[in-house]
């Protein structure tokens, strides 16, 4: 199973995958943009390239991120327009 946010807890890459999925959410980042660099991620966080990396990895496990062997990072198409049952979780625990 991948990684996701809540299992991610406090670290800082879990910090900064929720920091770069704000930015999604409120569409500083809109669906189909290119997002900068790793390299540039990591310098403009202040973290290492392996943190940004964590983080970015996070949000592909979530579909809010796709990567594209040889392009880049894109935001999801969808979001922007999902409705926000999309972030509740509803049931009982299986």
């Amino acid at each position: 199973t991948p990684p996701t946010l809540r299992d991610a807890g406090m670290s800082r890459y879990g910090q900064l995958a929720r920091q770069w999925r704000d930015r999604i959410v409120e569409g500083a980042w809109p669906a189909g943009q290119a997002l900068p660099s790793e390299n540039d991620l990591a310098r403009e966080a202040g973290v290492a390239l392996g943190t940004a990396r964590q983080a970015l990895a996070l949000l592909v496990a979530e579909g809010l991120l796709r990567r594209v062997q040889g392009r880049g990072t894109f935001v999801t198409r969808g979001l922007a327009h999902a409705s926000m049952l999309r972030f509740f979780r509803f049931g009982g625990d299986a």
